[in-house]
Parts: structure tokens; sequence; C-alpha cells
């Protein structure tokens, strides 16, 4: 497995667990688009210093993928002829 790769793995686990243990929340990662969204269908209360860090760890999940999917396609790539 790559570098990024392995990040974003570690980056989901931190923000599963996170989301689980501190917010009440379960989490979706979809890899479809490149933007980082928090959906709710339910009304809650959350303190305002979890719902930032929930949002930095999802910013960072979604930074690490695009790391992972460019590292990846990359080194599928064959190198260039000269």
């Amino acid at each position: 497995m790559n570098s990024a790769t392995i990040e974003y793995m570690s980056a989901i686990n931190t923000l599963r667990d996170f989301s689980e243990k501190e917010a009440g929340l379960s989490v979706e990662i979809f890899t479809d688009g490149l933007k980082t969204k928090l959906e709710n269908s339910l009304k809650f209360l959350i303190d305002a210093t979890t719902l930032k860090k929930l949002l930095r760890l999802s910013e960072k999940t979604s930074i690490l993928f695009y790391y992972s999917f460019c590292e990846r396609a990359l080194s599928e790539q064959p190198p260039p002829k000269d």
C-alpha cells in the first residue's frame, strides 16, 4: 500500500472513532466526489468544539483521499518515453 493510502485509511479510522465516541454519529465515506459534506436527517445538539473537530477530521480525510487517489494513479501509469 502507498504511503498516502495508509494515511487515508488511518484518517478514516480516526474520523469514525471520534464521530462514534464523541459525537454519537456514524460515518459513511463516499468517494465519488472531492468535497467534504456532513449530512444529517435528525435534529441534534452538538458542542461547537466537537463539531469543529469533526469538520477538521472530515476535511483531512477528504484531502488524504485525493492524495491517495493521485498516488495510485501515478504509480499505475507507465513512465514517460524519451
